[in-house]
């Protein structure tokens, strides 16, 4: 080989080192910042990374998390939303059958030792919706159970345990805090916010830009993102995850298509409880 082969393959080598180098870093980069899941992605774009104040209203930011742990469930295959019928009692003694749009339904398998195998699972947020939808016997809808969940606040706490106030955006943010990239902390009246953990600003600046970049990049969306971009478009959020941003102008409407059936129709009913004071079909 000569001298010139052999400075060509040299570089070519290191050229191949690179590539694979920055291939390394856009997949750490996706995992560091798409890994949350819908839920932990939808607090951290909904959060000021700077105050820990909500980009939304309260009772808004708190119907996305319920809706985003709803889909976690749906995506895992221990939970379903679909139609369903139930059956109210009646003066009479017999049954009066109703339409039940949207219900959810959670898988009821058992594992060897009889207990439920949903109920073994690792995040604290699907276990406990987990729980309040098992506790009720009729099946209820999507909407109603993003209502409902939405306003459960927080069991009492000791002094020195800082939560936050409600029960769903606490057991989301306790899924960040356990990683490492966020922190509990009291703010200046006593009340307790979420915070990025040192060397974690950047990421939580990115998670609101990452999903517009890559539909304008014309990226695939994985079908956590796509849930998303759908149920922030649904709610009215859209503007919140582009603000001031060169993203501003991309439509984050064209994923709600893209979605399953049965996700779909949590969009849908998220967008029901969103509007549930206005006359809004489902």
């Amino acid at each position: 080989m000569s001298e010139l082969e052999a400075a060509y393959e040299r570089e070519r080598r290191l050229l191949d080192e690179l590539a694979a180098s920055i291939a390394s870093y856009r997949l750490g980069s996706r995992r560091i910042y798409g890994q949350w899941g819908v839920a932990g992605e939808l607090l951290r774009i909904l959060t000021n990374p700077f105050d820990g104040r909500h980009e939304a209203c309260s009772q808004t930011l708190r119907m996305a998390l319920v809706a985003g742990v709803l889909a976690e469930l749906v995506l895992a295959g221990w939970a379903s939303c679909m139609d369903a019928s139930a059956a109210d009692p009646v003066p009479s003694g017999r049954r009066r059958q109703r339409r039940v749009p949207g219900a959810v339904f959670v898988d009821t398998r058992r594992d060897t030792d009889s207990v439920l195998a949903v109920s073994r699972r690792p995040d604290a947020a699907h276990r406990w919706v987990v729980e309040c939808v098992l506790s009720q016997r009729q099946p209820r809808s999507a909407r109603d159970w993003i209502v409902e969940l939405a306003e459960h606040r927080t069991p009492s706490r000791t002094r020195g345990d800082p939560r936050l106030d409600y029960a769903v955006e606490d057991l989301v943010a306790d899924r960040l805090v356990r990683a490492g990239v966020a922190r509990r902390e009291r703010g200046p009246r006593g009340q307790t916010r979420l915070l990025p953990a040192d060397g974690h600003l950047t990421g939580a600046l990115n998670a609101t830009v990452r999903i517009p970049r890559m539909i304008s990049h014309g990226a695939t969306l994985s079908t956590e993102d796509a849930v998303i971009a759908a149920l922030m478009d649904r709610v009215g959020l859209s503007r919140r995850i582009r603000r001031d941003t060169t993203y501003r102008t991309v439509s984050l409407a064209s994923t709600l298509p893209l979605l399953p059936a049965d996700l779909r129709r949590l969009v849908q009913h998220a967008y029901a409880a969103f509007a549930r004071d206005a006359a809004t079909a489902i």
